[in-house]
């Protein structure tokens, strides 16, 4: 496949999303999941990336952020290179964790944003992994819904599109 130059730039809104290497695992135990989350928090800060939600699935991730200053792709490298190397120790393996270039699609802030948030809650439902979002723990739903506080996590533009009142189907 031809690579391709990613849209970018800074005030924008991506969806991003990335497998394991031939769609293996890329969290395999909940230290992992939290290792990415706790380097999540620290590389959006640095990099001035607001976080709007994420799920973390197994075999992998979606990421909907907002990019204050065109830092998206040092972001994304930093994040999943740091990552990649922590799982590999971890899990005594050597290789590529994240099996090819991260897809990022540009989002505008419209009831599109909306629906992008609710399929990023609803991964581990789609996967039959639980009946309700709210008891996969690896998403930004409960900071939604006001059960958790993730101080990263910024759902305004979300919540406002929803007027305040956000709740995934079946959740």
């Amino acid at each position: 496949m031809a690579w391709h130059q990613r849209l970018c730039g800074e005030n924008l809104y991506h969806h991003i999303y990335a497998w394991g290497n031939n769609r293996n695992r890329i969290f395999s135990q909940v230290e992992h999941y939290t290792y990415y989350l706790n380097l999540l928090e620290k590389i959006a800060k640095k990099y001035q990336i607001d976080i709007i939600a994420y799920a973390l699935m197994e075999w992998h991730i979606h990421l909907f952020i907002y990019d204050n200053v065109n830092s998206m792709a040092d972001f994304m490298q930093e994040l999943h290179r740091t990552h990649a190397c922590y799982y590999n120790i971890e899990t005594n393996r050597i290789g590529h964790a994240f099996g090819e270039r991260y897809n990022n699609k540009i989002v505008q802030p419209n009831a599109y944003a909306l629906h992008l948030s609710k399929y990023i809650h609803r991964q581990a439902v789609e996967a039959k992994l639980v009946p309700d979002p709210r008891k996969y723990e690896w998403t930004s739903y409960k900071k939604y819904i006001g059960l958790e506080s993730y101080n990263f996590v910024k759902p305004n533009i979300i919540l406002d599109l929803s007027s305040g009142s956000y709740v995934s189907a079946g959740g």
